[in-house]
């Protein structure tokens, strides 16, 4: 179910959950930032906005990697480019940062 609410002096880009009700992805966005939102893969969680800057660009994705869940990289590697930040919760494991264990990727 898809619950509205309003910050004042902020734009709101979401992505709900299709199936199970609950979660997905949101950004607060400050309205004085000159932002359009970008296609992302159709399996992701995923929002990507492109930011305005004074002469170039720089694109910002926010994605949630459910644990349980296989990550697609050629989906994943979709979303970087030059000037990207990639935030989210991305719950990332991985033997080069000391997890005992490691993500599962197709």
């Amino acid at each position: 179910m898809k619950k509205t609410f309003f910050i004042p002096g902020y734009s709101i880009v979401r992505c709900d959950r299709k199936e199970g009700g609950r979660g997905g992805v949101l950004m607060l966005i400050k309205n004085s930032i000159n932002f359009t939102p970008l296609p992302t893969p159709a399996r992701m969680e995923c929002i990507t906005i492109r930011i305005k800057l004074e002469d170039s660009y720089l694109t910002v994705s926010n994605i949630y990697l459910p644990p349980d869940t296989a990550v697609d990289r050629i989906e994943l590697n979709k979303l970087f480019s030059p000037h990207t930040v990639i935030t989210g919760d991305i719950n990332a494991k991985s033997r080069l940062w000391g997890s005992p264990c490691q993500m599962s990727a197709v």
